[in-house]
């Protein structure tokens, strides 16, 4: 989401520290226009009918939304998301779910929440400068329940009031997968279970992560046989994105997903530099994981312990699932796009609208998820078996 918006103003001759600034202090109305025009641009649920005041004489045929019109209001309008080329699923300019929940078993959203109460009741962690209050206001006012303007990045409501809650369920019905610690006190999680889940998610994304492996090193393979299984990687591919698309048809989970992937994204955008909110805290580090580490010192809550590979997991997977999703591979002679690094010699007719291959970023999940599960992808021999119940993606809980 911020990320991306981050990427088109760096592309447009903006240097990243200003860029970074720019984002963190803006005014909480042009981050709400910013993710609703990125809502609005994915045409999620489609164009709406003409309204009926428009066949009233002297009317245009179809007036913009006043939301529409606001968009070119905020400051970020100038940076717009992408569109689609006709004909190709309209792209969505902001991660899939799957980076949310990367992000948020690092436990960095519960640990920023303490961190903007802390600020907000007391003066334990002292007096934020001006800059950073700024930052307190738009978390506060847009990622940690206070009410927005626009329902579609509104997930929550008085039926379903804590955004946590409605993010775990999320998280289990797309993946089957529970986040690794309960409430910020350590006790057990309570939110809306859900009755249908993609319980296999896991299982069937190692095994295409597996085949992958095993196509990655027949590229590298000079000599001896071939076991690249282009029509399995297909097969496998297909099967996670009908298993998907049957929990998000027709736009379901696809509010729950933005708002999801907003917070995520702006606490990762928070801790991706040293910024002037991370200095003004004095949580300088090399690392993403270094300044969530020394965040959580200060409110006394431990980040969880492999947060490293969680937020190396987070994008390069979320890109792998959107290509999965978006069917943009017609057939096994694709699959390459989803193991090499460069278009394969000889293929004279990719995919339309296709990424470059996604290599490199199937390569960094192998690692990472190895690193977080404890599972090595590249030396398994037969499918792995998860629990009944749903899997953790890391078992441990954080302390």
């Amino acid at each position: 989401m911020f990320k991306q918006l981050i990427d088109r103003m760096e592309k447009a001759g903006n240097q990243p520290p200003a860029v970074v600034a720019a984002v963190l202090q803006a005014d909480p109305t042009d981050i709400l226009l910013a993710i609703d025009q990125a809502w609005s641009a994915a045409n999620v649920l489609g164009t709406p009918a003409t309204p009926a005041l428009a066949v009233l004489a002297g009317s245009p045929a179809q007036p913009p939304p006043v939301r529409t019109t606001r968009h070119a209001e905020g400051y970020f309008s100038q940076w717009p998301p992408p569109t689609s080329p006709t004909g190709l699923p309209m792209p969505r300019s902001w991660e899939h779910l799957i980076y949310a929940y990367m992000i948020e078993n690092t436990r960095a959203l519960q640990i920023f929440g303490r961190l903007v109460r802390e600020f907000r009741t007391g003066e334990a962690l002292g007096s934020a400068s001006p800059l950073t209050q700024r930052w307190l206001d738009t978390t506060e006012a847009l990622f940690f329940g206070a009410e927005a303007p626009y329902p579609t990045f509104r997930a929550v409501s008085e039926l379903r009031s804590n955004p946590e809650s409605v993010r775990r369920n999320a998280y289990e019905r797309l993946f089957k997968l529970q986040l690794a610690f309960g409430t910020e006190v350590n006790g057990p999680a309570e939110y809306p279970k859900a009755i249908a889940a993609n319980s296999t998610f896991v299982s069937l994304l190692e095994d295409l992560l597996y085949e992958a492996w095993r196509a990655i090193t027949n590229i590298r393979n000079q000599v001896g046989m071939n076991e690249t299984d282009d029509d399995r990687i297909y097969r496998i591919a297909e099967e996670l994105a009908f298993m998907l698309d049957e929990r998000t048809q027709n736009g379901n989970l696809a509010r729950e997903e933005l708002a999801a992937v907003a917070a995520a994204s702006w606490i990762e955008v928070v801790l991706s530099s040293n910024n002037d909110v991370i200095r003004d805290l004095r949580a300088e580090g090399v690392s993403v994981e270094g300044r969530l580490k020394l965040v959580g010192e200060k409110v006394k809550m431990a980040p969880h312990s492999r947060s490293d590979a969680l937020f190396g997991l987070a994008l390069p997977l979320s890109e792998l699932l959107r290509v999965v999703q978006s069917r943009i591979l017609r057939n096994g002679a694709d699959s390459w796009l989803l193991y090499a690094t460069v278009i394969p010699n000889g293929v004279t007719n990719p995919p339309t609208g296709a990424p470059a291959p996604l290599g490199p970023q199937v390569q960094r999940v192998l690692t990472e998820w190895s690193a977080a599960t404890g599972r090595d992808l590249k030396a398994r021999k037969a499918p792995v078996a998860i629990t009944a119940g749903g899997a953790r993606l890391v078992g441990a809980r954080s302390s």
